[in-house]
């Protein structure tokens, strides 16, 4: 269910961005912050890739759809382009217990080592996150460029686990010109000098 502003308060903005809420329909409690230009077509988003199970927040919409329920999404913000990101950031900062993966702003470039313990400890019981393992695993290593974290992974598949694009990372370690970091962070193959 999508509760949409009255567009009077935003038909005179210029492609409008939306920050909004995802709430548990039962408590109505906050689960998720995020923004879109589409409404619509982001709520439907969040539904089909619940299916994955990839995520807290994948998750926790697959264990509503179970029960026969869906989210409620709830727009709280409408502004410009140039501000979603500070708009994003602060509505996120502000709240508890979000399911949300990053701090927002720009995706999932500021990923802190946090998130990715909870992500950790709080991933779902599913057959699917028995991925097979490679031959040719290699550990890969991101340092991310804004707060000088260190994240580590036993592949890039299981980076690919939290968010990340194991070919992005995979590129960036192997030197593509096309990819020197990915989400925030500069990802190297594990050695002694690595970053």
């Amino acid at each position: 269910m999508i509760k949409y502003l009255p567009k009077i308060l935003y038909e005179n903005i210029k492609n409008p961005q939306f920050i909004y809420e995802l709430l548990d329909p039962d408590s109505l409690e906050v689960r998720y912050i995020g923004k879109s230009k589409d409404i619509k077509r982001r709520y439907l988003s969040h539904i089909n890739t619940s299916k994955h199970k990839r995520t807290h927040k994948e998750c926790w919409i697959n264990s509503l759809i179970l029960k026969g329920k869906k989210p409620i999404l709830r727009i709280i913000c409408v502004t410009i382009d140039k501000h979603i990101n500070r708009v994003e950031i602060e509505n996120i900062k502000n709240s508890e217990n979000l399911t949300n993966a990053t701090g927002g702003g720009d995706g999932q470039s500021n990923i802190s080592l946090e998130t990715i313990s909870k992500i950790k400890i709080t991933k779902c019981k599913n057959k699917k996150w028995n991925f097979i393992k490679r031959k040719k695993e290699k550990k890969v290593v991101g340092y991310n460029i804004l707060t000088g974290d260190i994240i580590s992974f036993k592949s890039t598949v299981e980076a690919g686990k939290y968010g990340f694009n194991s070919s992005h990372i995979g590129s960036c370690c192997r030197g593509s010109k096309y990819f020197n970091t990915h989400k925030g962070y500069i990802w190297k193959y594990w050695s002694n000098n690595a970053i």
